[in-house]
């Protein structure tokens, strides 16, 4: 599942192709909800069915009251079961905006990579949640 404000989508959709590519499933609303679906249940479907959330925290992420929602879903769900969180933050975001049970989990700060250098950074996280190896 990845976390991201509407207006930081075209940014976002750059990340999903190396994602793709190591072919894990990705929830992203614009490709899991089709016209004529209920845009709640959708989302919610995709929280509670999600193994790993990537939150794309941006000032517009911060801002939003329904990446807000999200972000409280997917804690509760850290609390109680074992899903993996992955924030990446944006280079003028703090750690310390993060919700508190957040700011303990190693993060990446984006800086000026590019989105294949950041799906470097976390794809081996990823594989190796999944997948049981990083090899």
């Amino acid at each position: 599942f990845i976390s991201h404000s509407s207006k930081d989508k075209k940014d976002v959709e750059k990340l999903l192709p190396f994602i793709n590519g190591m072919n894990l499933p990705v929830w992203f609303d614009k490709y899991n909800i089709d016209v004529g679906q209920s845009i709640v249940e959708k989302v919610q479907e995709g929280v509670e069915n999600s193994y790993a959330v990537i939150f794309w925290i941006t000032d517009n992420f911060l801002e939003s009251k329904w990446c807000k929602r999200e972000m409280q879903a997917f804690i509760k769900r850290m609390i109680e079961e074992d899903i993996l969180i992955i924030s990446i933050l944006d280079k003028n975001v703090s750690i310390k905006r993060l919700p508190f049970f957040l700011q303990d989990i190693k993060c990446i700060q984006r800086e000026n990579e590019n989105f294949e250098e950041i799906a470097t950074r976390i794809l081996p996280t990823l594989k190796k949640y999944f997948f049981g190896s990083i090899h």
